[in-house]
């Protein structure tokens, strides 16, 4: 009986040392496609720059096409170039 309760003792304490190491080591950064997850995250563009959407959708036609051009020439406008 002695020995049954010193095992699930050790059996107890080996888990809780488990538990503490697993939750007070550094956690890793998993790799995806050879890059940290943190760089892929920091890298992500939430606005498009106008010149990637422009090129995305260069074969779109009609209304897709007159509202770049528009919005093309504002910018222009805005930065004082010429058109």
């Amino acid at each position: 009986m002695k020995s049954k309760k010193r095992n699930l003792l050790m059996a107890l304490f080996v888990a809780l040392l488990g538990g503490a190491a697993w939750l007070l080591l550094p956690s890793r950064d998993p790799l995806f496609h050879v890059r940290p997850e943190s760089e892929w995250i920091k890298s992500i563009e939430y606005i498009p720059a106008l010149e990637k959407t422009a090129r995305r959708t260069d074969h779109a036609g009609g209304p897709a096409k007159w509202a770049l051009k528009q919005l093309d020439s504002q910018a222009a406008a805005n930065r004082g170039a010429p058109n």
